[in-house]
Parts: C-alpha cells; structure tokens; sequence
C-alpha cells in the first residue's frame, strides 16, 4: 500500500510512516526493506519544503533510529531538512528540539554520516545546536521495561552490586540507562 500512493504521499504521511518504521525497528522489529526505506527518503527530499517542524524532527530522528544505509539519500534529505529547519525554527518545540539533538548526536557518532554532513546541516548545529543539547537535557529519562527488566536481573544475580537506572552523568548532563557500582568501592561500571 505503501509504494502504490507513495507518488500521492504528503510531507507528514512520509514523516508518519518513517518515524512509525523507526518506533517498530528500536522495539526490534524491522516492518520494512531497505528498499522501500529509500523510496521513502527519496519521497521526503522531494516534499521537503512541505515539512512543518514536527515533521523535520520526526524524520531526522527517525532517520537516526533507523540507521540507513542509503547514505546519498540521507545526505540529500539531511541538506533538504536542515534547509526547512532553519526557515521554521521559531515555531520549534522543545521536544522537537530534543530530537534534533538525538539526530546531531547520531551523526557525530556514526562515521559514515560524519563525513558527510552537509554543509547546511553543519550550519544548523552550529547555530542551534546547544538549544537542541538544552532542551534535550529538560526531557525527563523513560524507563523501558527492557531496560527495567535488566536492571532487575542485574540485582538479581549480583545483589552485591548498587544498581541505578536512569543516572544521570554530572559531567555531560546525559542520562545512562543502568549505572552498576560495587557497594561500598565507588568504581561504577
């Protein structure tokens, strides 16, 4: 259904599909091809300027969370959307803000799109990319029941251990999901 309206596809339904594909696929589950994937991120650099702020910032997190191999198109995308961005960034929210800063932490850490940042996209970091980091750190840390459930074993089978979810790091202001230290010896793992 998908590819028969993608040529019918606005901005927000690709924006929609994507951050729902990106949703199932951190969850475990991946819904589609890498075909398909790439259909779609063509279909978003063609209605880029279609894209209201929630859409931007659903689409690059999505886009982050899905790990794409279709660099070129990414690169494409990522110059389309940092375009957009930077025409609607008054009317950013503070979650969108966030999932900017997921993106641009996402590109810093992944080689491949390091490399090929595009120009405008590093532009967006520059100018707003301590805001996004800000906004960011004002978003409470959710739990996971993956997460809880670890951390419940992790109690279990080391009861010696002081076991924290949701730490958050002093230095960066970055929450980790399970910090693991040994009782009474101040090493954290």
């Amino acid at each position: 259904l998908t590819r028969a309206k993608m040529q019918e596809m606005g901005a927000r339904a690709v924006a929609n599909i994507l951050y729902a594909m990106a949703k199932m696929h951190a969850r475990g589950r991946k819904v589609a091809d890498d075909e398909l994937e790439g259909e779609l991120l063509a279909r978003a650099v063609a209605t880029a300027g279609d894209f209201d702020p929630q859409g931007v910032a659903n689409l690059l997190w999505a886009l982050a969370c899905l790990d794409t191999p279709h660099i070129q198109v990414s690169g494409l995308m990522a110059e389309s959307m940092a375009v957009r961005f930077l025409s609607v960034r008054e009317q950013l929210s503070v979650e969108n803000k966030s999932q900017m800063h997921q993106w641009l932490l996402c590109c810093d850490l992944h080689p491949e799109w390091r490399v090929k940042l595009p120009r405008s996209m590093q532009k967006v970091k520059e100018e707003l990319g301590d805001a996004f980091r800000q906004a960011f750190a004002l978003q409470a840390p959710t739990t996971s029941r993956l997460q809880a459930d670890v951390a419940k074993q992790l109690r279990r089978l080391f009861p010696e251990l002081k076991v924290e979810e949701e730490f958050e790091d002093p230095k960066s202001g970055y929450s980790i999901d399970i910090r693991a230290e040994r009782s009474g010896a101040g090493n954290a793992s």
